[in-house]
C-alpha cells in the first residue's frame, strides 16, 4: 500500500457510527409514517367518492325513468309523491343532488331543480349552466324519450362532503404535528447530550488542552531501549498513551490496571505515568494493527466496566515505522495524537502516522 507523504490522522469512530445509524433508522421510520398518513388520507377520500358515485348512478337512474312522466302528465294519482319532494329528498341524502336540468331537442330548458341559488347559473337569453366543483361534484346525464320527443336530462351530485374532507385533513395534520413534536423532542435531547459532553467537567477540558510532557514519570529510557531492540531486528513498535476520566479512575484504578495486564501479555511494557494516564508499548506492531487492538480493547473495557458515557477513554498512538528514533520523539508524537483525541469530539482513538521518507530527508538536512 502506497503511503501518503503527509501526516495522516487515523480516526476510529465506531460509537459515532452507531449513533448516526440509530438516527438514520428514525429518519426512515418518520418518512414511512409521513407517506402512510398521506396514503391513508387519499385512500379514505377515494373510497368515499367511489362509494357515493355508485349510489349517485342508482339514484339518477331511478329519477330519470319517472321524472318526465311526473312533469308532463296532467293527472297524477293523489298518492304519488310529487317530483319536487323526490328531488328535495335526494338533495338531503348522501350523495346529495345539487342540480337537475332537463332540455328539449332545441336545447330549451323544460325543467330546472337547484339545491341552492349557487347550483345553477342563469342569465337572460343564455341557457342555464350547472355549476360543478371538480373535486366534490360529479356529473351524470342521459337522453329519455317521452311522447315522441327526446329530452336531455343532466344532473350534478355532490359525492364528497365538506365535513368529511375537513375531518380527514384535520386527522392527518394532527398525526403530522405529533410527528413533528416528537422529532423536535428527539433533536433537542440529542443536542443537550452533545452540549453536556462538550461542556462537562471544565477542569477536565482544561487538562485536555495542556501539553502532555510528563517526562519525569514517563519511562523514556525503557521506551528508548525497546526502540533500539526493535531496530536491531528490523521490527516495528507502537506506543499507546491512554487518558481516563478522573471520576472513573477514582473507583477503578486497580481493576483497570489489572485489566490492562490481562489483555496485553507484556507486563513490563505497561505503565501508569500519571494519575489518569497509562502507557503501553506494543512490540512488533505497526500503527494499523495497534489501532485495531486498541479498538477491541476499548469495546471490551466499556463492556467490562459498564460505561455509559460516549468516550470514557482517549488514546494517542505512534509507531517507529522504520525510523531510528529515541523514546522522546515517539512519546512526543503519541502525545500529540492524544491531544488531538481529547480535542476532537468525533473520535477518541487517534494514530500519528509519520512519513519515513520525509523523516530521512529531515535528518539529511541536519535539522535533527
Amino acid at each position: 500500500m502506497k503511503r501518503k507523504k503527509v501526516l495522516k490522522w487515523t480516526k476510529i469512530t465506531y460509537n459515532k457510527y452507531m449513533k448516526e445509524n440509530h438516527t438514520g433508522v428514525y429518519n426512515i421510520l418518520s418518512i414511512l409514517l409521513l407517506i402512510s398518513v398521506l396514503l391513508w388520507m387519499g385512500l379514505r377520500l377515494t373510497i368515499r367518492v367511489d362509494m357515493n358515485t355508485r349510489k349517485m348512478n342508482t339514484a339518477f337512474n331511478a329519477v330519470s325513468s319517472t321524472i318526465l312522466e311526473d312533469i308532463f302528465l296532467n293527472k297524477q294519482p293523489t298518492s304519488r309523491t310529487s317530483n319536487f319532494v323526490k328531488l328535495s329528498n335526494l338533495a338531503l341524502s348522501s350523495p346529495s343532488l345539487k342540480s337537475l336540468l332537463i332540455t328539449d331537442n332545441n336545447g330549451k330548458p323544460v325543467y330546472i331543480f337547484a339545491r341552492n341559488a349557487g347550483a345553477v347559473k342563469r342569465q337572460e337569453g343564455v341557457p342555464p349552466v350547472q355549476i360543478i366543483d371538480t373535486i366534490k361534484d360529479r356529473e351524470i346525464s342521459t337522453f329519455e324519450s317521452f311522447n315522441g320527443s327526446i329530452y336531455h336530462i343532466q344532473s350534478v351530485f355532490t359525492v364528497l362532503k365538506n365535513s368529511l374532507l375537513v375531518q380527514t385533513i384535520i386527522i392527518g395534520l394532527v398525526v403530522l404535528l405529533a410527528l413533528c413534536l416528537l422529532s423536535i423532542f428527539i433533536m433537542v435531547s440529542l443536542y443537550r447530550k452533545s452540549g453536556k459532553k462538550s461542556s462537562q467537567h471544565p477542569s477536565t477540558i482544561h487538562e485536555k488542552t495542556t501539553e502532555y510532557t510528563n517526562k519525569e514519570s514517563f519511562p523514556l529510557l525503557k521506551l528508548t531501549n525497546e526502540l533500539k531492540r526493535a531496530a536491531s531486528f528490523d521490527q516495528d513498535l507502537t506506543l499507546v498513551l491512554i487518558k481516563t476520566e478522573q471520576d472513573f479512575i477514582k473507583t477503578n484504578n486497580s481493576s483497570f490496571l489489572e485489566f490492562l495486564h490481562e489483555i496485553f501479555s507484556y507486563s513490563d511494557l505497561i505503565f501508569k505515568y500519571s494519575e489518569t494516564e497509562f502507557a503501553l508499548i506494543l512490540p512488533n506492531e505497526d500503527i494499523d494493527s495497534g489501532i485495531a487492538r486498541i479498538r477491541d480493547f476499548d469495546q471490551n473495557a466499556s463492556n467490562k466496566f459498564n460505561i455509559l458515557s460516549l468516550y470514557p477513554f482517549h488514546y494517542g498512538l505512534s509507531s517507529r515505522n522504520g525510523r531510528l528514533i529515541d523514546g522522546q520523539i515517539l512519546y512526543s508524537e503519541a502525545s500529540a495524537a492524544l491531544r488531538k483525541s481529547l480535542q476532537d469530539n468525533d473520535a477518541h482513538i487517534i494514530g500519528f502516522r509519520p512519513d519515513p521518507a520525509k523523516y530521512r530527508e529531515f535528518l539529511s538536512k541536519g535539522k535533527y
